[in-house]
């Protein structure tokens, strides 16, 4: 039964010990590039068709879970950038990065 606040509303889920503000539950805190490579895997093996149906779901939900959390790492590391890149007027402004898939020919 879900605790309920001296209001009587419900009160959110706490988050375990130690987990990271904003984290995504069942994530625990990696670094962006491990969380990618776990990531990689996951597709590698979702691809190959070859995993039972359970055990599918759970690397799809991991995926996604993985997913999400790069995403958010993305978005602070562009925010950062932005940041930095800030124009002598102060106002902040995003330069457009080079664009890898057209430099491959892509």
């Amino acid at each position: 039964m879900p605790s309920t606040s001296d209001r009587g509303r419900p009160r959110p889920p706490r988050k375990p010990a130690g987990a990271p503000p904003g984290g995504e539950p069942g994530v625990p805190e990696v670094p962006f590039e491990t969380a990618l490579e776990r990531l990689e895997a996951l597709v590698a093996q979702l691809e190959q068709g070859d995993l039972p149906l359970e055990p599918s779901l759970a690397a799809f939900e991991e995926g996604m879970q993985l997913a999400r959390l790069c995403g958010r790492r993305l978005e602070q590391a562009e925010k950062r950038v932005q940041l930095l890149l800030e124009q002598e007027s102060g106002a902040p402004y995003l330069e457009p990065l080079a664009d890898d898939d057209a430099e491959l020919g892509l």
